[in-house]
């Protein structure tokens, strides 16, 4: 077998620091020839050139890169392995210099990804999910670092951004919408540690609580538009000439995809925890009330079981049950204050 010649050709010099002035199309050419090394079969590279390509990609993870000449070279190739690492590489010199970035620098490297995904992949890389998905991750990277001093993003414009995607008529924005919230939601509950960018366990602790506590309002108006989507274009019968899908009445009917969604023990007590939570909060509450509201609308492909017969549950206290819900109930009287007996007539104790 021939030896492959991307082993043989000189690898192209960079410096420990990466500006616009020291952007070359033969940089570009040598990253996507590494990268063309990795991503082909083994039978058509030998182990040593692999490994080399490997290393090239490391070191350049660890050469410091300034955001222009990060976007020269996103920009400059087609090569969706290079626009991958490049990304990647973005953020972490991002996190490197966040103390010297000013704000409105931070801003636009977050917007540039937040419109790559929105705009630019959907032209170029419509096939590409991945890299949308990392343009995503570096959004929610970013936000997440800014928690905060909210250099890339503030609270108001993630929830306009939000309520943007997922209010829009296009159907592939209101997936990206869904994306990007799964991006955050995971970028959020998820903790890793790296001393060199200034990131610690206590810092994502920190910025876990602090999302929490600011956007519960926003998960909820999101929750809302959702709930509120028309899943079906033609999901009224014909002899029904008129029909408000905003109404009240109107009926939640999510495809079969969302069945498991829907089955999870775990959905509804979400939404009714947080309605427990804030139901004295007058900003939220009305919120909350919709979501739940629509929720006992839910009706469709994702109620139906495949076996009616094993699924069904005998309702009611099976008779191995009753001796031990007896005895709730009386150890309940007879240790626990019941403030409601005070109210009860006499003769009904009796």
């Amino acid at each position: 077998m021939d030896e492959p010649s991307n082993s043989e050709q000189p690898v192209v010099q960079f410096p420990a620091s990466l500006d616009p002035k020291d952007y070359s199309a033969d940089q570009v050419t040598e990253m996507e020839r590494m990268a063309s090394v990795l991503m082909s079969p083994s039978s058509s590279v030998t182990p040593e050139a692999r490994r080399h390509a490997e290393q090239f990609f490391v070191l350049l993870h660890e050469t410091q890169m300034s955001p222009e000449y990060c976007r020269l070279v996103i920009e400059s190739t087609t090569n969706e392995f290079v626009v991958f690492e490049m990304v990647q590489n973005f953020v972490s010199n991002i996190f490197r210099q966040w103390v010297l970035l000013e704000a409105p620098l931070v801003r636009q490297c977050f917007e540039y990804f937040f419109s790559g995904a929105v705009r630019h992949f959907r032209s170029n890389y419509r096939g590409s999910k991945l890299l949308r998905t990392e343009m995503l991750r570096a959004c929610a990277k970013l936000l997440k670092r800014s928690i905060f001093d909210s250099k890339a993003c503030d609270a108001t414009t993630l929830d306009q951004t939000v309520h943007f995607l997922i209010a829009n008529e296009d159907p592939d924005l209101q997936v990206l919408g869904c994306e990007y919230i799964e991006a955050i939601a995971t970028e959020f509950g998820t903790s890793w540690r790296a001393a060199n960018l200034g990131i610690t366990f206590d810092f994502h602790l920190r910025a876990r609580r602090t999302f929490e506590q600011r956007m519960c309002e926003n998960f909820l108006r999101v929750a809302e538009l959702v709930l509120s989507w028309n899943f079906e274009e033609h999901r009224f019968p014909i002899r029904i000439s008129y029909a408000d899908e905003s109404s009240p009445a109107a009926t939640l009917r999510p495809p079969y995809s969302w069945k498991e969604i829907f089955r999870s023990d775990n959905f509804l007590c979400i939404f009714f925890e947080l309605h427990k939570r804030v139901r004295h909060k007058e900003t939220m509450r009305t919120s909350s009330m919709n979501c739940l509201i629509q929720l006992s609308s839910l009706m469709g492909v994702v109620l139906m079981y495949e076996d009616p017969v094993d699924s069904a549950e005998p309702l009611g206290l099976l008779d191995s049950e009753l001796i031990g819900v007896s005895l709730i109930i009386y150890k309940l009287i007879t240790y626990h204050q019941i403030y409601a007996f005070g109210r009860i007539g006499e003769p009904f104790v009796k």
